[in-house]
């Protein structure tokens, strides 16, 4: 991101597929079911997993514009996801389909993501955080 953004970004993420291609490879090398041999959670010939696996991993983080404290903080919240403490999609917010404003999806219960396929789902806009103007 440096690259891009040098002055404006503070940190990013990134999906790590070492952890599934080991496990795959390993699984078809001594015939067994990928999905049988890989932690993660699997719908059906799908299978995905978050910073608990290694499969999500954070960029470095931008010393520039990064606040004091920031680099202990964010190994303090990524310990939390890593034990399951804290979801990312959880939170006093209500979130707005852009496509449709009708749908909406209450985030204090919680959205698991990749739930039922690896492929990121979350498409709502949080209401009175991110606004979208045309």
């Amino acid at each position: 991101m440096e690259d891009v953004a040098p002055t404006t970004y503070l940190t990013g993420c990134k999906i790590n597929w070492e952890p599934y291609m080991m496990g795959a490879v390993d699984a078809v090398l001594n015939d067994r079911v990928i999905e049988k041999s890989i932690k993660g959670t699997v719908n059906g010939n799908d299978i995905g997993a978050g910073f608990e696996e290694d499969w999500v991993q954070m960029l470095e983080l931008n010393e520039i514009t990064a606040a004091d404290g920031t680099a202990e903080k964010m190994q303090e919240v990524i310990r939390q996801f890593k034990q399951g403490k804290l979801d990312v999609f959880r939170g006093d917010y209500v979130g707005a389909d852009p496509d449709d404003p009708d749908d909406t999806y209450d985030l204090n219960q919680g959205y698991t993501e990749n739930e039922f396929a690896s492929a990121p789902s979350f498409h709502y806009v949080l209401k009175d955080v991110i606004r979208i103007e045309e």
